[in-house]
């Protein structure tokens, strides 16, 4: 159910239909990360970005973004990632497996079950950072 409830804010915070705290606004840090993707053990690459005013000492919700088929973290996500970032949340954009900077072989496949594992290695590495809510993960 919570997790429910913060999927449904988090699209209403995308369409613009609901206004959230805001906790920083400007320029946010964005960070290269890698982390694996474990169904089909390939390296994913991701931008992980932080709040203008990030204290590693504090606990952020985090929100991962999933890029459209064809896409690269760089694109619509990384725009959506920094959007969600100046408004407080720890946010992730990657590329998904075979796609992008992640590996995996053939390049540009796309197979449904590979986004899935992505989203969920995606967020497993979210939750080994110390500074991210654990309980308020999105997607």
């Amino acid at each position: 159910m919570k997790r429910n409830l913060i999927l449904f804010l988090s699209a209403l915070l995308l369409i613009g239909l609901f206004e959230v705290q805001t906790f920083a606004k400007g320029e946010v840090m964005k960070e290269k990360v890698f982390y694996n993707q474990r169904f089909n053990n390939v390296e994913i690459a991701g931008e992980l970005y932080k709040p203008e005013k990030f204290d590693v000492n504090k606990k952020y919700p985090a929100i991962v973004v999933v890029h459209p088929a064809g896409g690269v973290k760089e694109q619509v996500a990384g725009l959506y990632a920094k959007k969600l970032s100046e408004r407080g949340f720890v946010t992730l954009a990657y590329d998904a497996a075979y796609q992008g900077e992640s590996g995996g072989e053939p390049h540009f496949l796309e197979r449904p079950s590979s986004r899935v594992e992505d989203v969920r290695s995606s967020v497993d590495y979210l939750t080994t950072l110390p500074f991210v809510d654990k309980d308020n993960i999105g997607v």
